[in-house]
């Protein structure tokens, strides 16, 4: 389960490539403010709003 929970963090990660490889013909605020929430909001499962479940956690206590 935990394992899984570190996932989500990495999951939201992806759409930077796609958002970063956008024409810029096609590129407008709305792409802007995605890749900037993207890039800066942190997105992880946690427990009980303490610690945050992500892989290098996981990992560190395995």
């Amino acid at each position: 389960m935990c394992f899984c929970a570190s996932f989500v963090n990495e999951a939201s990660q992806k759409p930077k490539g796609v958002l970063y490889a956008v024409p810029a013909a096609s590129y407008d605020t709305e792409v802007e403010r995605f890749i900037d929430h993207v890039t800066t909001s942190e997105v992880a499962l946690t427990g009980f709003r303490l610690v945050k479940l992500k892989r290098l956690l996981i990992l560190t206590v395995s």
